[in-house]
């Protein structure tokens, strides 16, 4: 009977020793991040240029992801979640403006070289709207397992956002009336 429980003493001290805990997201913050995620992805706010005024139950379901947080990695998510919530509102302004542009295009008075900046937007338009998609789409996965690791679709969505921010204020300053 002894050498039975040595045997299964060592069995089990050799199985804990070899087995490292894997460190989850708390269920607390799995569930307040996957609630602000889906705030995210169907929030139709559109921010005025140089705003910085968000919709308020979108913010507060981040705020509350934030607060869920018991750790420095579940921070990061919440974190990674306002930079996901920067780019939806970034997304949703060029719709915005695309739209408006395609009205205008009614009109008939358009140039060539609106045509082709329209399109140019376009393709960007549908670009950052797949990346959100694929970003929406791994976090809910990622979140689901309790996973700690920011999706890595979403982690280049800040540089992505900021790229296109630039190249859309560089467009607009083009098109500005010249001053005389």
């Amino acid at each position: 009977m002894k050498t039975i429980t040595v045997l299964l003493s060592v069995a089990l001290l050799a199985g804990c020793h070899h087995a490292p805990v894997e460190k989850k997201l708390s269920d607390g913050c799995a569930i307040a991040s996957l609630t602000a995620l889906k705030a995210i992805q169907g929030d139709p706010y559109v921010q005025e240029r140089g705003s910085n005024l968000v919709s308020r139950a979108t913010q507060e379901k981040i705020d509350a992801a934030d607060v869920a947080a018991i750790s420095s990695e579940e921070r990061g998510i919440a974190k990674a979640l306002s930079v996901v919530y920067e780019a939806q509102l970034f997304q949703n302004g060029r719709v915005n403006r695309l739209r408006l542009e395609e009205k205008l295009k009614g009109y008939g008075n358009e140039s060539a070289g609106m045509k082709t900046e329209r399109e140019e937007n376009a393709r960007e338009v549908s670009v950052l709207g797949k990346t959100l998609e694929t970003c929406y789409s791994e976090f809910d996965t990622s979140l689901r397992a309790r996973s700690l690791a920011i999706p890595t679709s979403c982690a280049g969505i800040g540089q992505e956002k900021e790229k296109l921010d630039s190249d859309w204020v560089n467009l607009e300053l083009s098109l500005a009336p010249k001053k005389k």
